[in-house]
């Protein structure tokens, strides 16, 4: 990596470390102050050992330019850096010989490895939007996409063990039956049943659940929409409803309607909603065409119906109990923009696609695993690359 890209630049100057809010300053006169490079990056979680020694190597090749830029700064960082400003060849001395004091690392060439079991799992794009944001913030890691089949999981799981992985999803059919395996499940994936994110905190294997989360980030951020007090419907009672109609709830949904073809998921999940949530929960028999109650505030398509190749597939709604300023919601990221969407928009309705979802729980992931925030746009803009949207 060339060292510039370590930097955000102003007017010409590297003032503060890429991905971070930490001028190079801070760095340098921690640094001079007595605290080791590791003292540092725990002093500021987002900095890595990398980043502290290239601000170092950054200095002393660009002494003259910083030294320029740190005349300009605040009164409070004039101060901290008085004694470096009235004689920096004695600053550049110090800091070369402390430089040469330490053990700096030998270049690491091992990636943190993460990934998805499936079966299928040939079509699934998270590694797209996953190895986009790894390359967007200059992270060693690599997204695996890996076929398991049922009766490989257990051994899947310990190879996760010994390769000593970070983490790894979860999707059809893994995502009840990797419980088993693990040491322990977050409140959310318990409550939910399911499984579809696992973090490894030391030795041991955490499960959770960020589908649902990724759906309520969806909706307050890409449709502006609070769901404290809404009355909201769901098409389907598989795992995708179960995770969203759970999470919704709990950001404060006054009600939930699940509609589903069978009672025999429908029936469990509103009962589950109504003993683990606030909301208040009924189940509707998808028998026709399901006419959308005028005080619904959103309708979630939480089927497969629209799916790639199925594309022109819709589901049992009947269009016109579609009203403008309902939002309409669908869980499929492929393609993004459904004819069931399209169906709505053209009656004046809101929507919001699946692509909102899968990038958000993505994020949420990507963020337990490295600790670093992810870049939703970069995620966002490599899946929509991929599915051709724009």
């Amino acid at each position: 990596m060339e060292l510039e890209s370590y930097f955000n630049f102003v007017n010409g100057h590297a003032i503060r470390i890429a991905h971070t809010r930490i001028g190079i300053e801070t760095v340098i006169r921690d640094y001079l102050e007595g605290a080791s490079p590791e003292e540092i990056v725990l002093r500021y979680p987002t900095l890595s050992l990398e980043q502290v020694y290239a601000t170092f190597t950054y200095y002393l090749s660009h002494q003259s330019e910083v030294n320029a830029y740190l005349e300009r700064v605040t009164a409070e960082q004039e101060a901290a850096w008085e004694e470096q400003q009235r004689n920096p060849s004695e600053f550049v001395r110090l800091l070369r010989e402390r430089l040469n004091q330490m053990s700096v690392p030998a270049p690491s060439y091992k990636a943190d490895l993460v990934g998805v079991f499936g079966y299928p799992v040939a079509e699934n794009p998270t590694i797209v939007m996953q190895e986009a944001a790894f390359q967007a913030l200059g992270l060693n890691w690599r997204y695996l996409t890996i076929e398991v089949r049922p009766e490989q999981l257990g051994d899947a799981v310990r190879g996760l063990r010994a390769f000593n992985m970070a983490g790894i999803n979860l999707t059809i059919p893994h995502k009840i039956a990797v419980i088993q395996h693990l040491d322990e499940l977050s409140p959310e994936a318990a409550l939910i049943g399911a499984v579809n994110t696992v973090v490894r905190a030391g030795d041991r294997l955490i499960g959770h659940n960020t589908d649902g989360k990724g759906f309520v980030r969806s909706v307050r951020e890409d449709a502006g929409m609070d769901p404290a007090g809404k009355r909201v419907v769901f098409l389907g009672a598989g795992g995708a409803a179960r995770a969203m109609a759970v999470e919704m709830a709990l950001a404060g949904a006054a009600h939930v309607t699940i509609v589903n073809r069978t009672s025999d998921r429908g029936q469990p999940l509103v009962g589950l909603l109504r003993s683990k949530t606030p909301a208040q929960a009924e189940f509707v028999h998808w028998q026709e065409a399901y006419a959308v109650p005028i005080e619904a505030d959103i309708l979630v398509n939480a089927t497969s119906i629209g799916l790639y190749p199925n594309v022109d597939d819709v589901p049992a709604v009947a269009i016109d109990s579609i009203r403008p300023g309902l939002l309409v919601c669908d869980v499929i990221p492929n393609p993004p923009q459904t004819a069931f969407l399209r169906a709505a928009e053209a009656r004046g309705a809101r929507t919001v696609d699946g692509l909102g979802m899968l990038v958000g729980q993505g994020a949420i992931a990507f963020k337990m695993w490295t600790g670093y925030d992810a870049p939703i746009a970069v995620m966002r803009q490599a899946l929509e690359e991929v599915f051709g949207v724009g």
